[in-house]
């Protein structure tokens, strides 16, 4: 957060420098301005404008400025800028939130009289049926750009509160079921537009961060990136399908966590640490083949 102060009047506040600083409630209010932005065809500086108008207590027009606030206004605006960029998705421009983490800025809502929490940051307590379920839908809207995906990945993602909130590694979620998932689809039809954004905008950052970012597991910073960049079975513009069906029965099979149910029930990053141990053991071993064969 950065400290502002606005010349002729005598009020200080803060601005986020980053989309994840917000409020859940300034951050939904973010995603409808942007999408307003491109409906009623906005330049950036009246999106910042708006934005600065949404993240301050500063009022439209209500007083008349002096030009050193003018100025300061405008440079309050324009340092905005970071919080949004510009992407092309077959032809059309859109602004996103620019998200630099996995953090869930959505963290609970209500919808039809139900109180709806959803996952922790980066998925950490997610477990493997509930990522591979998720990522296929997000799959399945990144290749179609058909939204039902993202009301699947919402449905997915956000679930109505277990009997004991917060008590097992701070998750207040029901366990995830696959067989619940069509039924709050259907609910969340009426879900407000911006809560199916800011899902499809966490789920976005959450992969990004699994290509981009090392993660810490038992003590050791390790990289993802070797789940993420293997074999493209789909066509380059959609997103690589990684085989993790496959990559579950393999595990259920090599009886690592038990049966498929039970590998299913592991941890997400229980599973990853597994699979990052797997990679350095077969690359090793492929170092120690070209060894040999050298010889």
């Amino acid at each position: 957060m950065t400290t502002c102060e606005l010349p002729d009047f005598e009020i200080e506040f803060t601005l986020p420098t980053c989309v994840e600083e917000m409020k859940q409630e300034e951050y939904l209010d973010f995603i409808r301005i942007l999408a307003a932005s491109g409906k009623e065809g906005w330049d950036e500086d009246h999106l910042c404008l708006e934005l600065l108008y949404l993240l301050s207590p500063i009022s439209k027009g209500a007083n008349r400025l002096s030009l050193e606030s003018a100025i300061a206004l405008k440079q309050m605006a324009d340092e905005l800028r970071a919080l949004f960029i510009t992407t092309t998705v077959k032809g059309k421009s859109y602004r996103v939130p620019r998200l630099e983490t996995a953090k869930a800025v959505v963290t609970e809502f209500m919808h039809d009289g139900v109180r709806y929490f959803g996952p922790q940051d980066a998925l950490r307590t997610s477990n493997f049926s509930e990522f591979i379920t998720s990522f296929y839908a997000f799959k399945d809207y990144v290749d179609t750009q058909d939204e039902v995906h993202l009301l699947k990945l919402s449905a997915i993602l956000y679930r109505p509160g277990s009997e004991d909130l917060f008590k097992e590694f701070g998750d207040a979620r029901k366990p995830f079921n696959k067989a619940h998932v069509a039924s709050r689809m259907e609910n969340f039809k009426s879900l407000p537009p911006e809560y199916v954004k800011a899902t499809k905008y966490f789920y976005s950052g959450f992969q990004q961060f699994l290509q981009d970012q090392k993660v810490r597991i038992g003590g050791s910073d390790i990289s993802m990136q070797h789940l993420f960049h293997g074999k493209k079975k789909s066509n380059q513009a959609g997103q690589p399908d990684q085989g993790w069906i496959d990559v579950l029965f393999h595990l259920a099979e090599s009886s690592v966590f038990g049966n498929v149910k039970e590998t299913e029930e592991q941890s997400m990053w229980t599973v990853f640490s597994r699979l990052y141990q797997l990679h350095r053991e077969a690359k090793e071993q492929e170092r120690r083949n070209k060894k040999n064969s050298i010889k």
